[in-house]
């Protein structure tokens, strides 16, 4: 996926993205809506998969926004790390790669971006440390390294716990100071802080917001 999208796939897609948020809002499949859009307005294979990550952006996004905390609420608070989804995104970034973009601001890579980077863990946790958490319980259901990690924790003073799982939605289920970077995830939890950003910050990254 190219770093920048001309104005006329823009166009094209903001369409479809419109017409399968209208399809969304009334509970059709998302994998559905995104083929059918798709198929219907006669898109590209990168035009596709813009279609495909928005609409599994625009999906799971009902309530978050209410429930979206400020950085300076996780002092002395256990914060929860979607590792899996936020070093995607920092990876993404890094790699001048395209981010869609939420209206609450939520990012999400288009593409896989594979076995995350050392640097990624160590962007990442910069950020957290920043924010002065209690505890940081981190968790992931990929390839994310424990023991780099870890090390990377503790070289930061960070009270860090790491946890192996299966199922990530269900992990964060209810879970307060929750950071995550897919909308699955950050639908079903009480309350999220964005991470990500927080430590995109310094690199620009290329970003597009359809709807």
């Amino acid at each position: 996926m190219p770093t920048t999208v001309d104005d006329a796939t823009i166009q094209r897609v903001t369409q479809a993205a419109s017409e399968a948020s209208f399809l969304l809002d009334r509970g059709y499949p998302t994998k559905a809506v995104a083929a059918f859009v798709g198929e219907h307005r006669q898109l590209g294979p990168e035009e596709q998969r813009l279609l495909d990550a928005n609409a599994r952006l625009t999906a799971h996004l009902k309530h978050h926004i209410a429930r979206e905390l400020d950085p300076e609420d996780i002092a002395k608070r256990a914060l929860e790390l979607d590792l899996d989804s936020l070093l995607a995104v920092i990876d993404a970034a890094a790699q001048g790669r395209l981010l869609l973009k939420s209206a609450a601001g939520l990012l999400m890579p288009v593409d896989e971006t594979g076995e995350p980077s050392k640097a990624a863990v160590e962007r990442c946790l910069d950020a957290v440390r920043s924010l002065r958490p209690k505890q940081v319980i981190a968790w992931s259901a990929g390839a994310v390294d424990e023991a780099t990690v870890v090390a990377a924790a503790k070289k930061r003073k960070l009270a860090l716990r790491f946890e192996r799982v299966e199922d990530r939605p269900a992990r964060g289920k209810n879970r307060h100071c929750l950071a995550s970077s897919d909308p699955e995830v950050v639908d079903v939890g009480a309350t999220w802080v964005n991470i990500a950003a927080l430590a995109l910050e310094g690199l620009s990254p290329q970003t597009l917001e359809l709807s």
